[in-house]
């Protein structure tokens, strides 16, 4: 008998265009463009896409310029959702005035998402754009310029800055002039310097700050001014300054550092202490530390749930001066890494035997 050859049917093809945009809304610009050599049907579905992603290709920058002109000169009129440009460090012939101009193009397309990797400055228009919900900076190398007002981001939620050891301080409006914004995270590399970080966001319900030092004899300064701060991450490879006067609805907290260099050796109990007065109203803390004193404690009355990495600490002189000073705990577990010994205890079932 003669095989009768199946047509196989184009499934995806025959899937609403909103679908296909969708769909096409995941990849990377340029494969997204790519797609319109698979038939008449998807030439320029792209065009409609709602999502950008353009990433310089090192090895042919003029092809980048052109194709990102182009994309954006012959998409369609439609909103852009979200808008990711990362341009790895400082492009020989790059025009910084085309740059803006992209980024522009998606402001006045009432972008909600912007994911910008810069070494070049960053146009006015970023800051004040009214439909922006979520920044990502990726900022480092030589000194960019910033051209920010004196009101920023009008509307942003989500803000997450990347620092790659740039050799300049990135503006305190950055991080001070967020009136809405609710998600904050500050991390990577910071330089051989000292920063200031001033954090006003009366909003502000989740803080991450996980900055790795490149050196024992710098420190980052944080002015935390968040009275609606319920959650708090901060991991360094030193303990820096923080002021957390502010911080009152903390629900929970986690603090990572590694160790007490010779260079902060005088001030560093003053830093604990500061820090962990700050966030003594927390319900929830997980505290890793390889250096930690008593004299550091203050009251814990909320806590009722406790996690405790201890490395090279007097262990049992902590926890019992913990167990005093946190009258409500109830749920604790401890690990000391220098004798791998792990002990978890319900505590309101021990109070109840009791």
């Amino acid at each position: 008998m003669k095989r009768v050859a199946r047509v196989r049917e184009d499934r995806i093809s025959a899937l609403p265009k909103a679908v296909i945009c969708h769909i096409l809304s995941f990849l990377p610009t340029l494969d997204s463009v790519r797609t319109t050599l698979l038939s008449k049907s998807w030439n320029n579905m792209w065009a409609s896409v709602t999502s950008l992603d353009f990433d310089d290709d090192r090895d042919d920058v003029r092809y980048f310029f052109r194709f990102v002109n182009c994309v954006l000169m012959f998409r369609d009129s439609s909103n852009i959702q979200k808008f990711q440009l990362k341009i790895s460090g400082e492009l020989p012939g790059i025009d910084v005035d085309c740059v803006e101009d992209w980024i522009c193009a998606a402001v006045r397309r009432n972008v909600v998402k912007f994911h910008l990797k810069l070494y070049y400055r960053i146009p006015r228009s970023v800051f004040t754009c009214k439909t922006v919900r979520t920044l990502r900076l990726e900022v480092g190398g030589s000194p960019i310029h910033w051209d920010y007002p004196s009101v920023c981001f009008p509307n942003l939620k989500f803000l997450h800055v990347t620092m790659e050891r740039p050799e300049y301080e990135v503006p305190e409006l950055v991080f001070s002039s967020c009136p809405v914004v609710e998600d904050m995270i500050i991390d990577g590399s910071a330089n051989n310097d000292n920063y200031d970080f001033n954090i006003c966001a009366p909003e502000l319900k989740s803080l991450s700050v996980c900055l790795a030092d490149p050196s024992d004899q710098y420190e980052n300064n944080f002015q935390v001014n968040a009275p609606k701060l319920e959650k708090l991450v901060l991991e360094s490879d030193f303990l820096s300054n923080y002021n957390l006067e502010t911080v009152k609805s903390l629900v929970s907290a986690s603090i990572t550092f590694d160790a007490i260099s010779a260079y902060e050796f005088e001030s560093f109990p003053t830093r604990a202490t500061a820090l962990l007065a700050g966030i003594s109203n927390v319900k929830c803390l997980s505290l890793s530390t390889h250096s930690f004193e008593v004299s550091y404690l203050p009251a814990f009355n909320n806590l009722q749930k406790l996690d405790l990495l201890l490395h090279k600490c007097k262990y049992w002189e902590l926890l019992a001066e913990l167990l005093y000073r946190a009258p409500n705990l109830e749920d604790m577990v401890l690990e000391d890494v220098s004798v791998f010994f792990l002990f978890r205890a319900e505590l309101r079932c021990l109070y109840t035997c009791v």
